[in-house]
């Protein structure tokens, strides 16, 4: 039988994911390669194991369920650990990897999903998630050769390109939990888990990228605003920037604009998005000069 070749996307020498032997652990491994991964997921006993009893707990309650989902393996696909923890303060490279969850899918559509999916050239890695529901997608994208575009914030603008393109294709949105840079992705038993080594990588052109300079920019503009104007503002003051052209607008005169540029940034006050809209709204009005208090 011929060897299977261990390329992908990547090259040899890309940064892997961390390996955690169980969910509730701090302590993770670098990924020893890709198919060490689809041999832990199409052919492992133990986590075949564990996949079987997660489910027969299932059928009794989530909670039952849950209780044991901390005891499974899992990698944090976009990020490479310290070998120490799982939080941002032990990150130390990205693998220019992403995950996607689709979460609580109808058992009757799944089949023609998974089909889509596979069909896909993105679409690197498909598994059934633990509880047989659902399924996860793994993906990867290229860099960008730009110093003043973070980790984060590279990571961020493929993430919600990626959801959209997803979205689209298959007419269900994934879990909005993946934003999370360190989040974990746990493994599940699945001996028909798809994988494409050559898959094509997600690639942010100049159209993704200007939402993210024109914030940028914007963030710049009124940070230098807020630190010329020395911080906080006497309530005299506060009355003559009102009727200034150079002083911070009031949150009524701001909203409008505020809500034009979240609209093209992509953010929507819709369900399940509230937070986040209220979060980037408010972030604006601080860049703006609107005090926090009044914020």
């Amino acid at each position: 039988m011929e060897k299977e070749s261990n390329t992908n996307c990547m090259n040899g020498t890309a940064t892997m994911p961390s390996y955690f032997p169980c969910i509730k652990s701090s302590e993770s491994h670098p990924l020893a390669d890709w198919l060490y991964l689809k041999s832990v997921i199409t052919s492992s006993p133990e986590l075949r194991m564990m996949t079987e009893t997660y489910r027969k707990r299932l059928a009794i309650s989530k909670q039952f369920a849950d209780q044991y989902k901390p005891e499974m393996p899992a990698i944090t696909v976009s990020a490479l650990m310290n070998g120490y923890g799982r939080q941002l303060a032990d990150f130390l490279k990205p693998t220019y990897m992403f995950q996607l969850d689709f979460d609580h899918v109808k058992k009757e559509d799944m089949e023609q999903l998974i089909r889509l999916v596979r069909g896909d050239n993105h679409t690197m890695v498909e598994y059934i998630t633990v509880s047989g529901r659902g399924f996860r997608v793994f993906c990867a994208y290229h860099p960008v050769d730009d110093d003043d575009i973070s980790v984060l914030e590279l990571f961020d603008a493929v993430l919600q390109k990626a959801m959209a393109y997803y979205t689209q294709l298959l007419g269900i949105a994934p879990d909005k939990q993946c934003v999370d840079i360190t989040r974990c992705a746990g493994l599940a038993y699945d001996p028909d888990a798809y994988f494409r080594w050559d898959a094509e990588p997600f690639a942010l052109g100049p159209k993704d990228l200007n939402p993210l300079y024109t914030k940028k920019a914007l963030q710049a503009k009124y940070s230098a605003r807020r630190n010329a104007k020395g911080g906080k503002r006497s309530s005299k003051v506060k009355e003559e920037a009102k009727s200034s052209d150079k002083g911070a607008p009031t949150i009524e005169e701001a909203a409008s604009h505020i809500k034009e540029l979240l609209n093209q940034w992509g953010y929507r006050f819709e369900p399940e998005h509230h937070n986040e809209y209220v979060w980037h709204f408010a972030d604006i009005c601080i860049y703006y000069g609107i005090p926090q208090e009044e914020v």
